[in-house]
């Protein structure tokens, strides 16, 4: 049986939240807190560039934070020497679920994304991989709805929310 019921918060943004007999949990208060604070940090105007390069950002803050909560001595893990592709392969490899393989490929693909945004100058090579990222997505998770900025913002919370409930699920 699937569900779904929506949460709203005082600016007046609501979020739908699917819960099938496949999840263990619900996702703690915390964590839809992190998901709302997702939203609020994604730009409010039709701009998949900036969404991109601002989700880039939100979701190297929850790899970093499940790494840290996968190690025994967090302190000791300065993740300021890290790129987001060593940050990848290491929480890839502190997890042992592979039910989150697409996940990780996704989020390879929006690192992909972001650095032919921003150290490429050509139109075509950002182009192919926005669609290799936007196709990946859409045929894993859910399908897409043909406008670019929408389904952009769309695989960037969905992948913050994914790393959300991955580091939910592990504590």
């Amino acid at each position: 049986m699937v569900r779904e019921f929506c949460v709203r918060v005082p600016s007046g943004l609501a979020l739908y939240v699917t819960v099938s007999r496949k999840m263990k949990r619900v996702l703690s208060r915390e964590s839809l807190l992190k998901i709302f604070k997702c939203y609020e940090h994604l730009p409010g105007r039709e701009d998949a560039e900036l969404t991109i390069l601002k989700g880039h950002l939100l979701v190297e803050s929850r790899i970093i934070e499940y790494i840290s909560k996968k190690l025994p001595n967090p302190r000791g893990f300065k993740n300021d020497k890290f790129r987001f592709a060593q940050l990848l392969m290491i929480a890839r490899s502190l997890c042992g679920d592979n039910k989150y393989a697409n996940v990780w490929q996704s989020i390879d693909n929006l690192n992909n994304l972001r650095n032919k945004l921003a150290h490429e100058l050509g139109e075509n090579e950002y182009r192919d991989a926005l669609n290799k990222f936007l196709e990946f997505h859409f045929t894993r998770f859910f399908k897409g709805q043909g406008d670019e900025y929408k389904e952009v913002h769309e695989c960037v919370v969905s992948l913050y929310s994914s790393m959300v409930h991955l580091i939910d699920d592990d504590t």
